[in-house]
């Protein structure tokens, strides 16, 4: 950046500004520069920050051209022309000393012990570590370098790989509890070996069968329908009854059905309404008659309501 033409102006000078002599060195220079820019800081001077800001700004000028002595050297040289009295021989600051250097230790821990050597190793030891953090400036330059847009990238795909495998597990879970609600649906409506054996043990003979409602089912006595089998080479009709468990042995209270037709697998008994009657334990008894006169074994199923 090209730097501005310097101009000596004696309502602004530099020297006032800063508050040091014309044969100051390079550290008091530094020094009062430090010490006013502590003081005129906006950031110290929230009631008036406007002069603040324009101090700060003259501060920083002023110290801009006297800490290069190339350029303090052209200041100067405009400047002694106002100021010739300020500049001597002897008391010219190119003419000052030098600073003395900063002293380092001499002595190498090597032969230190104990004490000794912390005390040494606390001198020592903020000239090597305090801006030496590799691990920190790695990833500083890390984040601040072109590859930062890869480290995006991935990152955006890893938060596309943690969204997906999400919705897949739900998707999954959701998929195995349909599969069991349907697996339980399955077991509920299948044949168990224990309704088969009652089913045997009541309805010995395959012609003349009810499948549903089950042994012990729960039924809508307002909307009944029974499901199962009358028929034989020699069927004449079936006749399917409805008793109260209790006066089972009795005359049959209710016919349900008196047909002339065979029925395999299908509907024996279709939207009987028995409102009426009161909640009970109740029997089905199929019986399927020949042409002869005769009957199969009956079939009998218990209901509730």
């Amino acid at each position: 950046m090209k730097r501005r033409v310097i101009r000596y102006d004696p309502k602004n000078d530099f020297y006032s500004v800063l508050g040091v002599p014309a044969n100051a060195n390079a550290d008091q220079v530094q020094q009062a520069f430090r010490q006013k820019a502590k003081e005129v800081h906006p950031d110290r001077n929230p009631e008036r920050v406007a002069w603040a800001t324009e101090q700060f700004r003259r501060l920083s000028e002023a110290y801009d051209v006297l800490s290069d002595a190339a350029r303090r050297w052209e200041y100067d040289r405009q400047r002694r022309q106002t100021h010739p009295a300020a500049y001597t021989t002897d008391s010219a600051w190119w003419a000052q000393p030098p600073a003395p250097a900063r002293e380092t230790p001499r002595r190498t821990p090597e032969r230190m012990e104990g004490d000794e050597f912390w005390a040494w190793y606390r001198t020592v030891k903020p000239q090597y570590t305090r801006y030496n953090n590799p691990y920190r400036d790695a990833v500083r330059n890390l984040f601040f370098s072109p590859y930062r847009y890869v480290l995006t990238i991935l990152g955006l795909v890893f938060l596309a790989n943690v969204v997906f495998i999400s919705l897949a597990q739900q998707n999954g879970l959701v998929r195995q509890a349909m599969q069991r609600e349907q697996t339980a649906e399955a077991r509920a409506f299948a044949p168990t070996q224990t309704h088969v054996a009652v089913l045997l043990a009541r309805c010995p003979d395959p012609n003349a069968r009810i499948t549903l409602p089950r042994q012990d089912g729960r039924v809508n006595l307002a909307d009944l329908d029974v499901r199962g089998t009358a028929a034989h080479p020699d069927f004449d009709h079936y006749e399917l009854y409805l008793f109260i468990r209790e006066d089972a042995t009795q005359q049959p209270s209710i016919l349900l059905a008196n047909v002339r037709r065979p029925v395999r697998e299908g509907l024996l008994v279709e939207n009987a309404d028995l409102s009426r009657l009161s909640a009970a334990r109740y029997m089905l008894r199929l019986t399927v008659f020949l042409k002869n006169g005769s009957s199969l074994p009956p079939c009998e199923v218990d209901i509730q309501r």
